[in-house]
């Protein structure tokens, strides 16, 4: 199970996470946001700009309809060749004012139709124009060619010039409902951002508050191991020094402790040599063994003793195993102890040699079956 330490990790990093997710995703949108504004901006610019220019277009060709009729009228009463050329140099930039017209209507879909009657009418005072054109060929008076035009586009001037105000007016209209779709999207954008700035801050603020909480509990979770460290540092010191003394006390007591041992048994060999009887001869030697034995204990004891604490200095020399074993042998005599022939040399103290020797006879007699075994083998 998971402990409260632990826990409290996971929450921050699963708030510093969803933080984070949030200011990303909050910068995301806004730069999707301010983007698409622009791109929104710059199609409603071009927009309103082109509608602009089909307005004057269409102003445009309102005024080339009246110089173009000014230049028919002129003709039908002149026949004259200049007359002509003006007229059909006016009637040329009539067509490429249509023209015009019907190609910026194509940008705003919503003007086609207002376009569609301002062409027509344009189309029909070029065909009364024409018409009256054809009757002089035909050999009408100028006269009756003038009234019958004069008939005729009195009614086609009107519908031009009602077709093009209407026009004028739908774009406007459209123009108008483009500016006021951007501000709505301007607005609706503003408000997106507003919110995920506000978002985006409190994302921060969930973000610095995680990150100021997660480093209070490491700082507390430090401080709690700083403490532990400094309790077992000051434990193993104490423990050190009460082995210290400890070495040092034995080092010191060494002769104390081993004179009364070897007193009682100067005491109980002076006995053996006063006492009659079997059975006290044997109760004196059972003695004399366990008072040698207590000897020996005491003896390793008090060695290992000076040797931690640092009194016995091991002099390093070569020794001879097969001279350590005898000496080792001669101390378990009565016991059933087997050494093996050997002329190796070993570069040691040859009192610590002893020690350790001493120890494995000890050992092999306890536990191995009341019998030992030393031999030396070279590796």
């Amino acid at each position: 199970m998971p402990d409260r330490h632990t826990i409290r990790i996971r929450r921050s990093t699963l708030l510093i996470f969803v933080a984070c997710f949030v200011v990303a995703a909050s910068m995301v949108v806004m730069a999707i946001g301010l983007a698409n504004g622009r791109s929104s901006n710059s199609f409603s610019s071009g927009v309103t700009s082109n509608a602009h220019r089909s307005v004057d277009g269409a102003l445009e060709l309102l005024r080339s309809s009246g110089r173009l009729d000014a230049r028919l009228r002129q003709y039908i009463s002149s026949r004259d060749d200049a007359d002509q050329f003006a007229y059909d140099m006016a009637r040329t930039r009539f067509e490429e004012g249509r023209s015009r017209l019907l190609s910026s209507a194509t940008v705003m879909p919503e003007l086609a139709p207002a376009a569609a009657d301002v062409a027509r009418a344009a189309r029909r005072q070029l065909s009364a124009g024409q018409a009256a054109i054809d009757r002089l060929r035909n050999g009408m008076t100028p006269s009756r060619a003038a009234a019958a035009y004069n008939s005729e586009a009195s009614g086609i001037q009107e519908q031009l010039r009602d077709s093009i105000i209407a026009y004028v007016r739908e774009s406007d209209h459209q123009e108008q409902t483009i500016l006021e779709r951007d501000a709505r999207e301007r607005e609706l954008t503003n408000l997106i951002s507003t919110i995920l700035a506000v978002l985006a801050t409190l994302a921060s603020g969930v973000t610095l508050w995680a990150l100021m909480r997660e480093r209070r509990s490491w700082a507390t979770k430090n401080l709690d191991i700083r403490e532990a460290n400094a309790k077992l540092d000051r434990a193993y010191k104490d423990a050190e020094r009460a082995n210290d003394a400890k070495s040092r006390f034995l080092a010191a007591a060494s002769h104390d402790l081993r004179q009364p041992l070897h007193a009682l048994s100067l005491y109980i060999n002076a006995l053996k040599r006063r006492t009659q009887g079997e059975e006290n001869a044997k109760i004196l030697s059972n003695m004399d063994r366990a008072t040698q034995s207590m000897i020996a204990m005491f003896s390793r004891l008090l060695d290992l003793a000076r040797i931690q604490s640092g009194v016995i200095t091991p002099s390093i020399e070569d020794v001879s195993l097969q001279e350590s074993f005898e000496r080792v042998k001669a101390e378990f005599a009565d016991m059933d102890v087997q050494i093996g022939s050997t002329d190796l040399v070993a570069r040691t103290d040859w009192r610590l040699l002893l020690i350790i020797l001493r120890n494995f006879v000890s050992n092999a007699m306890k536990h191995g079956g009341g019998h030992a075994r030393l031999f030396a083998v070279n590796d």
